[in-house]
């Protein structure tokens, strides 16, 4: 015996209670569906009405073409004006078989089934098709909202990191201009003692000419014992991540100058040094 498992809502709408009352059977005992009966249209809108309110609603409506009150194409054609997911099923005799052919297209009918009924396989492979191809559709429905949302968190986060950028671009060229305008002369160090950035001071002298200290040591830019007194302030500011001071001279042009020396960390690879003339 076939029992087919999946668990949907159905509303069979007929105003034949005999047809009604075969046909939930049928579907009752071959499948797990819940079935709800309605006599005609009108009765059928209010239950359709209901289970949406209730966030419940129903998964198939079945429904007599021909029925008093409301009969299933005025049925359909409010439904539709409203709700496009749920699937349909009509109920057809030969009469009105033309008709039903014509509402396949123009509202979204699934399939369409004649009475009486030849063989209760008609009702369920009819019922079983409809369900699964709406559950494809849901589900392609369903990819297709998270691939724009996706497409749409993706297109924000390029937003942010682009204006992250450019505010980083700007805050850079801002910091430049502030440490260009500085007198003082502005080094990065990293932890081995190699020079990896400088800011000329204006009209500060070194023993070195300032674009020559990129990528050199300060045992080759600084006498014996500026370099060790440098080396001695750049472990304890990576001991400890305090401010180090140390004052120096140097000999430059025959004069000696003075000099005060001021290192802080900035990461756990690399400190600042601002050195100023005295």
């Amino acid at each position: 015996m076939v029992h087919f498992s999946s668990r949907s809502r159905i509303l069979l709408t007929d105003d034949d209670p005999d047809v009604r009352g075969v046909w939930s059977d049928i579907l009752s005992k071959k499948t797990d569906h819940i079935v709800d009966q309605a006599e005609n249209g009108l009765v059928a809108q209010d239950k359709l009405a209901a289970a949406n309110a209730e966030d419940s609603g129903y998964d198939l409506l079945i429904a007599d073409m021909r029925m008093p009150k409301m009969g299933g194409e005025s049925l359909i054609r409010e439904l539709r004006k409203t709700n496009l997911d749920i699937a349909i099923i009509i109920i057809t005799g030969h009469a009105v078989l033309s008709e039903a052919y014509d509402l396949l297209k123009k509202f979204q009918i699934s399939d369409f089934l004649s009475k009486p009924l030849q063989h209760p396989a008609v009702l369920l492979f009819s019922v079983e098709n409809t369900l699964e191809k709406q559950r494809l559709a849901r589900q392609e429905r369903k990819q297709i909202k998270e691939l724009a949302e996706s497409n749409e968190n993706l297109r924000k986060e390029i937003q942010q990191r682009r204006k992250v950028e450019e505010d980083l671009r700007k805050s850079e060229g801002k910091n430049r201009a502030i440490l260009e305008a500085i007198p003082d002369l502005i080094f990065r160090i990293n932890r081995n003692g190699v020079y990896t950035e400088i800011f000329p001071g204006k009209g500060l002298e070194t023993l070195v000419p300032a674009s020559e200290f990129l990528g050199k040591t300060l045992n080759e830019t600084l006498p014996a014992d500026v370099a060790q007194k440098a080396g001695r302030a750049m472990e304890k500011v990576f001991q400890t991540g305090d401010l180090q001071v140390f004052d120096f001279e140097l000999f430059v042009g025959g004069k000696e100058h003075q000099y005060r020396a001021r290192l802080i960390g900035i990461d756990d690879e690399s400190i600042i040094a601002i050195v100023q003339k005295l």
